[in-house]
């Protein structure tokens, strides 16, 4: 019951996004989810030069990776009421929406943190990036944990890939109420992050780490 319910949250995610945003759907969005994104744009921070990104971005745009996520949870023996640290990123919006629908689902609490940019063929449309694709879905109450600090992604997690215009993109959509990850150096992300999950909890369960970042 709860992969089944989990299926259908992510599911109703999917609908909400495709009725709020217009975009035309590529061939290789197999699934017609609207996650599925270009291979290149301002706000890329990996091309994806043969086609061997694609697969694996594809597979987490089905509501069934809502399930599989339930599965992994079970496993682990992971329950109602626990606390969870997430890492995600643009890259894999599909994984991203799967983690929060089996999080709902099971009502587990996951503690997130973002990276705002995204490698090809992920949230990487200019006003559909990861950072805009959540803030719509906590305007619609579809999801109830937002991420509490978002990092720029990229080389060395601060856009150093990003052109200029890619970074005042995607600075701009990140929203005011969240924590800014933007220090001198990959290592000071790092350890910023760390100690904003020590400061938000100090008995985790998991730690989930999304695609890249």
């Amino acid at each position: 019951n709860d992969k089944v319910q989990a299926s259908k949250k992510m599911n109703q995610c999917l609908l909400a996004l495709n009725e709020k945003f217009e975009f035309e759907k590529s061939k290789i969005d197999v699934y017609q989810t609207g996650l599925i994104g270009l291979n290149n744009s301002s706000i890329t921070t990996i091309q994806d030069y043969d086609s061997s990104m694609v697969k694996s971005k594809l597979l987490t745009t089905h509501p069934n990776f809502a399930a599989m996520i339930v599965e992994f949870f079970y496993d682990a023996e992971i329950t109602e009421g626990d606390t969870i640290a997430v890492s995600m990123t643009g890259s894999f919006p599909g994984a991203n929406l799967a983690l929060l629908s089996a999080c709902e689902t099971m009502n587990i609490i996951p503690i997130v943190m973002s990276s705002a940019g995204s490698s090809a063929w992920g949230a990487n449309r200019e006003g559909f990036s990861w950072p805009a694709i959540e803030s719509f879905l906590l305007n619609e109450n579809l999801i109830k944990q937002k991420s509490i600090a978002y990092s720029m992604g990229g080389d060395n997690d601060n856009g150093d890939n990003l052109s200029d215009r890619g970074v005042e993109l995607l600075e701009s959509v990140i929203p005011d109420n969240v924590i800014f990850v933007n220090e001198l150096s990959l290592l000071d992300n790092i350890e910023l992050k760390l100690d904003l999950f020590k400061k938000m909890s100090t008995n985790y369960s998991m730690y989930v780490n999304v695609g890249g970042g």
